[in-house]
């Protein structure tokens, strides 16, 4: 009994095969780091002159996302200055607490 057997295109199948189970590997791997959601690699902050600011390192397409700013030096004017394209990418939903004032200053809000 004779039986064709194309070693080549098994070879190149496993191949295949091997590599698409590297990438769900990895896959799986950076979910549960964080990478696609909640974990240890989700959230960073930035600091600098008597401020932190936490916030998510990927902001996800239409989802909540939460920044949250420290001020560890406590000056009576702690100001946050944002830019106006900030703005206009985002949709703002709550300020808490809310700010004591709100100035415009050129292409930035203060």
């Amino acid at each position: 009994m004779e039986i064709d057997d194309n070693v080549d295109f098994h070879r190149r199948v496993w191949i295949a095969q091997r590599a698409g189970w590297f990438v769900i590997g990895i896959l799986i791997i950076a979910a549960l780091l964080g990478f696609f959601g909640s974990g240890p690699f989700s959230r960073t902050s930035a600091q600098g002159g008597g401020l932190r600011i936490e916030y998510d390192r990927f902001a996800r397409f239409q989802q909540p996302t939460k920044v949250q700013s420290v001020f560890y030096d406590a000056r009576p004017a702690n100001e946050i200055e944002l830019s106006r394209r900030y703005f206009d990418s985002v949709q703002i939903e709550q300020i808490t607490p809310a700010p004591s004032a709100v100035e415009s200053a050129g292409a930035s809000l203060i």
